[in-house]
């Protein structure tokens, strides 16, 4: 071998040849010659490096693919990518999958590899703007509108849903509600927020039209009581409920008329010629015990021409000795009734005559059963005298009318009676031993039939809630008194004692409580059975000091039996029985 070279030859990009040529001689100088090509192919695909790895994102990551890189030990190499997105189960979610392929510059190409990255949405959604909490007075279910919230997503759009928890609830439909807004995105993740509805009703009804106060003439009509309605905002019309009260000279419950009684001026001229004004006479008694004037008293007419006569008389010469009188009339009739009866009848008019008018009379027998009788007090106490009527032929009447009292024209009653029974002066029997006494008396009443009071009548309309409007109509009969029913007010203790006094009793039905109360303050009148077992509630409210009241009570649905009754005014207590017979 004498030489051997070599030349490279470049074919193309992929392809080069070298070219060896060579030379041989031998030792006698003879020379051959030989080439050799060599062709070298460029088939190897390249290798892609730095793949990236899947991974997981949120929908709404900021995300930017690495890209990979490519090696190729015969020349450079590009990196292809194929980018294909892919659906996901719900709007916010997809996955984007890469395919890498390495290419070098004569085509040949790695296998391709891919990298899938997923976009999920496991977030919920965030609200921006959320309701606050509502109070009604009475909300109509039939017409709220859910309160709105707004929520955003950064994947999907957001729908909502609301839900309600009664928390609280009366009969009255008064309660606290918690409704719940819930935001879900289309991947259905969730977000709530919640607000309460607080729904109370604390107004109280609107009376419509309160009935004016009224003052009438004492022997008027009274006029009857209107239905008052009220308004209610959440429970519509009302019906208010009535309470009637009384305070004054208040007739007696049932009766016809309910006169004062007071006693008679003498006149100028009296054949009599008494020596003092008097209202009651016990006749055959010295002078000292003889006269007595009215201190109170009432007399009661009532259906049917039946009197009851209650007063307190005390002596016109010293005040400490005094009488109760309890007497009840009764076969009332017309003077042409009671003079055309079959045995003589008259009218009398004795001290002066005042007989008149006695054809417009009406004529009365004095009720002989027990009960009509005088009861000493203070210095006659353990004195107590039995009534008849007088005379006993029925020769006399009492009479009722003008001038009937036989003293004077004024309207009066009057009439003869005679007595039996015991007498004390200062507890000392009178005449006798026994002090029993017997003897005739007179009565001679002037009458007041016109006295002043007020029917109190307060409406009360309360919703259902128990909220609670009044309105207070005042009727006044006669005069004014001088002391008037009002509410409430800064109330000062007046002197004497409470009393209560119930009238009928026994009863079989309805029954009369009349009142008076000791102080000007929150007065109570309750009913207990003699279990201690409270029964009712007659009365609460607000009374004067020293007014009269008069409350209507039906012991109808009430067993027989004996019950207690209680006034509570202020700081006294008084109590006594009811009897319910039936």
């Amino acid at each position: 071998l004498v030489s051997a070279t070599s030349t490279t030859v470049q074919v193309d990009n992929c392809t080069y040849q070298i070219l060896w040529h060579w030379v041989a001689q031998d030792i006698c100088g003879n020379i051959a010659e030989a080439t050799t090509t060599i062709t070298v192919v460029d088939e190897t695909a390249p290798v892609l490096l730095n793949v990236p790895q899947d991974a997981t994102y949120e929908c709404s990551a900021n995300w930017d693919i690495v890209m990979p890189t490519a090696y190729d030990d015969c020349s450079n190499a590009d990196v292809i990518i194929d980018i294909n997105t892919v659906a996901g189960t719900c709007i916010g979610e997809y996955s984007i999958v890469y395919t890498f392929t390495a290419i070098d510059l004569c085509g040949n190409t790695s296998e391709p590899q891919q990298t899938t990255i997923y976009f999920v949405d496991t977030t919920p959604p965030i609200f921006t703007s959320t309701p606050v909490n509502q109070t009604y007075q009475c909300l109509d279910w039939n017409t709220y509108v859910y309160q709105t919230a707004v929520a955003n997503d950064a994947c999907s759009g957001v729908t909502y849903d609301h839900y309600m928890i009664n928390n609280s609830l009366d009969a009255c439909g008064n309660g606290v509600w918690t409704v719940y807004i819930t935001a879900m995105d289309d991947c259905g993740n969730m977000a709530s927020t919640s607000y309460t509805i607080n729904n109370h009703d604390t107004q109280a009804p609107i009376i419509a039209s309160c009935p004016a106060n009224v003052q009438i003439a004492c022997n008027a009509a009274i006029p009857a009581a209107p239905v008052v309605y009220a308004n209610d905002a959440c429970d519509g019309p009302i019906t208010a409920t009535l309470n009637t009260t009384y305070t004054g000279d208040f007739p007696a419950p049932g009766s016809i008329s309910d006169c004062n009684i007071s006693t008679p001026v003498r006149p100028a001229a009296n054949t009599c010629a008494y020596p003092y004004d008097w209202a009651m006479n016990l006749t055959g008694l010295p002078k000292q015990h003889r006269y007595y004037r009215v201190e109170n008293g009432s007399f009661t007419k009532y259906p049917g021409g039946v009197i009851v006569v209650t007063a307190d008389f005390v002596n016109v010469l010293n005040n400490n000795f005094k009488w109760h009188a309890s007497v009840t009339f009764n076969n009332e009739k017309t003077w042409t009734q009671w003079s055309t009866q079959t045995f003589p009848t008259n009218f009398k008019g004795d001290c002066g005559g005042v007989g008149a008018n006695h054809t417009q009379w009406m004529y009365y027998r004095l009720l002989d059963t027990p009960g009509a009788e005088l009861v000493g007090m203070d210095g006659y106490a353990g004195s107590a005298l039995t009534l008849k009527h007088a005379p006993s032929s029925n020769y006399f009447g009492f009479q009722l009318g003008n001038g009937a009292n036989s003293y004077n024209s004024g309207y009066g009653f009057g009439g003869w009676f005679t007595y039996s029974g015991t007498f004390k002066v200062n507890n000392v029997p009178y005449g006798n031993s026994t002090g029993y006494i017997t003897g005739g008396g007179d009565f001679a009443f002037v009458l007041d039939c016109c006295p002043n009071y007020q029917i109190v009548r307060t409406y009360t309309a309360a919703d259902c809630s128990g909220n609670t409007a009044t309105c207070v109509q005042v009727i006044t009969l006669g005069t004014p008194p001088t002391v008037a029913l009002s509410g409430p007010a800064d109330y000062e203790l007046v002197q004497g004692e409470s009393s209560i006094r119930v009238n009928p009793n026994p009863t079989s039905g309805s029954t009369w409580f009349v009142l008076s109360a000791r102080e000007s303050a929150k007065t109570t009148l309750e009913l207990f059975d003699m279990a201690g077992k409270k029964v009712s509630d007659i009365y609460v409210g607000v009374v004067e000091a020293g007014s009269q009241y008069t409350i209507d009570y039906n012991a109808e649905s009430l067993a027989t039996g004996i019950y207690i009754y209680r006034m509570t005014n202020g700081t006294s207590i008084e109590q006594g029985k009811l009897i319910v017979s039936k």
